[in-house]
């Protein structure tokens, strides 16, 4: 009898219970140890993540430096560098004859990849009066649009013109640009104050021209051109 009852014996040190159910000693206690292990691999590679993450953000650049990041949308702007001589002409009014201006230079920079910055002035030799015009073209990287910002003293007022559909440049090599509202004060000698709005076209024709219109469009009236500047790359 002693035999028999040993073996019963080592058998009931290899039997436990886990609940209502019995299982064999020797499988529970590997699976509990499989657990901690998987517990525990699972807890080093999310430390590991957590790190990589955390010195991926530390190493990436802020929201602000990727805005000064050029993209797709500055070759049309750089296509714009460059010294340029300049006609401009002037259509007082719809169906009105254009004047036709003394003609003038143009310097375009890009400042820091993000800015393209524009002076015009009288031509050399032209004999006009001296004025300055200042115009910056970028692209928001945010807004994903185009935005436009001009200043010049024979019309003294600044003209901020943003893009709506900046897929059109890419599809015509055409950056526009509006402005929804703005006072004309009128080419008289008296103050007219007419409202209109302004639609602009910056054509890139090519290397070596481009042309810049402005469209009017007066309150209950129709679009007409109200003022175009060729220019043309200088030797």
């Amino acid at each position: 009898m002693e035999p028999r009852a040993h073996a019963c014996r080592r058998r009931t040190k290899r039997i436990v219970r886990h609940g209502n159910v019995i299982v064999d000693g020797d499988l529970f206690r590997m699976r509990n140890a499989l657990i901690l292990l998987v517990t525990a691999v699972l807890a080093v590679a999310a430390m590991l993540s957590g790190a990589d993450r955390a010195a991926a953000e530390q190493n990436a650049p802020s929201a602000i430096a990727r805005m000064m990041v050029p993209g797709p949308e500055y070759d049309l702007i750089r296509a714009l560098e460059g010294d340029w001589s300049v006609q401009q002409r002037v259509w007082p009014g719809p169906g009105a004859e254009p004047i036709a201006l003394a003609p003038m230079v143009a310097e375009r920079r890009l400042i820091g990849e993000a800015f393209l910055q524009e002076i015009m002035k009288p031509a050399p030799g032209s004999e006009q009066e001296p004025f300055a015009r200042h115009a910056y073209l970028s692209f928001n990287n945010v807004d994903r649009r185009y935005e436009y910002v001009s200043l010049d003293t024979r019309y003294p007022r600044t003209m901020y013109e943003t893009s709506f559909d900046a897929e059109r440049a890419h599809r015509d090599r055409i950056i526009e640009v509006f402005i929804e509202a703005f006072t004309h004060p009128g080419w008289g000698t008296e103050f007219v104050g007419q409202a209109m709005k302004q639609r602009r076209e910056i054509i890139v024709e090519g290397d070596r021209r481009n042309v810049v219109r402005q469209f009017w469009t007066p309150p209950g009236g129709s679009e007409f051109l109200a003022i175009e500047y060729v220019y043309v790359k200088r030797q």
